[in-house]
């Protein structure tokens, strides 16, 4: 649970509204994520380790005050009715309790231990292993929109529930500068020096984890160590222009060099993106338009959400 709570709200910023304890615990704890390959598949493991050893320094009687008991009063909704909110989590241990070994039990009872856990009755268990699969796309999208409510300006939230099992390979979106890069010498936009078409990297100018997304119109190449020390910051607004002149350019290249179909992908991923007319690339103004629109206003957006922002690149950051 904190794991996956950690990747909503730590990696993807959204918030899990006003009241929410998990996320701030987990915020003040000292987890070594920078700098991750997040969809590799031993993260979440070794970030469920750092969890675990810093256990000692959780509140969990902050976060078990409620969540186990009230899971429960749905089950138990006549004998808690009317109870003062200091007696509910008591009676629904002991409603709980006493129903395990009746016809209709609930799902699990509360058990004080030492360490409190939860035990599920064999019934309810059989059922949730028969069902996993539905019951898990169920509890996904009632968390989506639990989600989308609590942030209605986050874009591509039904995507924000987990990592990435993998990221894409950007295949075309690689062509496409590949392309430019045969036909004029690109700098990289933060440092100023030439990129090599053989060693650079496609830099994501509004970080992935914000758009969550792979479109030629966010991707730019840059210096491979300019890509590593960016990370998931949001580039000052200084970089802007000259991010909107490659782009620019990198189209006009596109339009007179690229395979019919590698031209179609990326002409429809400018156009989608940007809300641009697709037909005619010739007159670049409504792209440098869009590009001045769309940027800062979603820039905004993720700055409210908690991403770095205003980042610069200096030389000694190498």
């Amino acid at each position: 649970m904190l794991v996956h709570t950690w990747i909503i709200s730590g990696y993807y910023r959204l918030s899990f509204g006003s009241n929410d304890k998990l996320s701030s615990i987990l915020s003040a704890l000292s987890l070594d994520t920078a700098g991750a390959s997040l969809s590799a598949p031993k993260f979440e493991s070794r970030l469920e380790d750092q969890i675990r050893e810093s256990f000692g320094t959780i509140d969990l009687a902050e976060i078990q005050r409620y969540a186990p008991y009230r899971l429960l009063r749905p089950f138990l909704t006549d004998e808690t009715r009317g109870l003062p909110d200091g007696r509910v989590n008591k009676k629904i241990q002991e409603c709980a309790k006493s129903s395990f070994s009746s016809e209709k039990p609930v799902p699990y009872i509360i058990v004080d231990k030492g360490d409190s856990y939860i035990e599920l009755h064999e019934h309810w268990y059989a059922c949730f292993a028969r069902h996993l699969k539905i019951l898990m796309e169920w509890t996904d999208w009632h968390l989506t929109s639990y989600l989308q409510r609590r942030n209605p300006n986050a874009p591509a939230i039904a995507g924000k529930l987990y990592l990435p099992k993998r990221r894409r390979q950007l295949h075309w979106q690689r062509r496409l500068w590949t392309t430019v890069f045969k036909q004029a010498q690109v700098r990289c936009i933060y440092s100023n020096e030439v990129i090599s078409r053989d060693q650079f990297h496609l830099d994501h100018y509004l970080p992935w984890s914000f758009v969550c997304h792979d479109e030629a119109w966010n991707l730019i190449p840059v210096a491979p160590t300019v890509n590593l020390v960016k990370s998931n910051a949001i580039p000052s607004p200084r970089y802007l222009s000259a991010f909107i002149d490659l782009q620019a350019r990198a189209l006009s290249v596109a339009k007179d060099y690229l395979s019919i179909k590698d031209w179609e992908t990326v002409s429809l991923s400018y156009a989608a993106g940007l809300r641009i007319d697709s037909s005619d690339f010739s007159d670049l103004e409504p792209l440098r338009r869009s590009f001045q629109e769309t940027i800062p206003s979603l820039t905004l957006i993720a700055k409210r959400m908690g991403f770095v922002s205003d980042w610069e690149f200096h030389s000694n950051e190498r």
